[in-house]
């Protein structure tokens, strides 16, 4: 291509975002924006001696752009977590827990959650997870859930199962394979009632090599199980007590849930921590 074609080129696509409210302004004889005001057009001086008028863009234009940049950013964005619910947090029951429907943010347990999402960088470099205790119905798992979305809304691949699914009897290779890929590769796994597990050696080996695989991933686990603290330390099988030795080395953070401590706390408690 020679330079006088470039540059015919250049000036007839000085035009091209010409716009209804555009005009020309007197003083220059160039192409203004009818918006903002600014030029749209420049005159320059090529190599040869020749002057030619080319597009440039407006301040409006450099805002669409910025704008258009921005909502793509966001359709990505939205996107990537929706996939990574879909693919973390599959039971819908799970997906309606967050922090937004909690009746008593100032209780512990919510404050506790609400703090380890704002703290996940540390929480996630030094792989500490949260073990929580308590009968069913208190709000173990809808807390867990809560950091689990939480984290998901920020882009953060959270991982929710239970001991049924961990140790169900899978009918082919490759429901197992990406069990043991998200259980592995998730930023944060969470593994929901502990203890109920079946005795059988099958779910026992299954459920240790789940637990031992996050253990060397060096990645935050969080555990909830019906279980007391005792319990999980007295062990009277040796395939569960291997179990469980994995996962109170994972979640140094205990906390046990009572139907009482769903209250908010009180401004003394408040000033505890």
């Amino acid at each position: 291509m020679s330079i006088e074609s470039l540059l015919d080129g250049l000036e007839a696509r000085s035009k091209d975002n010409q716009k209804p409210e555009d005009y020309i302004d007197p003083e220059d004889g160039l192409l203004h924006c009818g918006v903002c005001g600014k030029p749209k057009q420049a005159r320059v001086r090529w190599i040869n001696g020749q002057e030619k008028t080319v597009g440039i863009v407006c301040d409006c234009y450099r805002k669409e752009q910025a704008e258009r940049r921005e909502r793509e950013q966001w359709n990505r964005t939205q996107a990537t977590i929706k996939r990574l619910h879909q693919m973390g947090v599959m039971d819908p029951r799970y997906l309606k827990n967050r922090f937004e429907i909690d009746d008593t943010p100032e209780s512990y347990p919510g404050r506790l959650t609400r703090r380890y999402v704002d703290q996940w960088q540390e929480m996630s470099l030094k792989g500490k997870g949260l073990l929580f205790l308590g009968k069913p119905g208190t709000g173990k798992t809808f807390y867990s859930c809560c950091v689990a979305n939480a984290l998901i809304d920020k882009g953060i691949f959270a991982f929710v199962t239970n001991v049924t699914e961990v140790t169900r009897t899978f009918k082919g290779e490759e429901d197992r394979r990406r069990l043991l890929h998200y259980t592995s590769s998730a930023a944060l796994m969470i593994l929901d009632d502990l203890g109920a597990e079946r005795s059988t050696e099958y779910a026992i080996e299954q459920l240790y090599g789940i637990v031992d695989q996050r253990y060397r991933s060096g990645k935050p686990l969080i555990v909830t199980t019906n279980l007391t603290l005792d319990q999980l330390r007295k062990a009277p099988e040796l395939g569960r007590q291997r179990i469980y030795e994995r996962v109170l080395e994972m979640c140094p953070f205990h906390y046990k849930f009572t139907n009482e401590n769903r209250r908010p706390l009180s401004a003394a408690e408040n000033k505890e921590d």
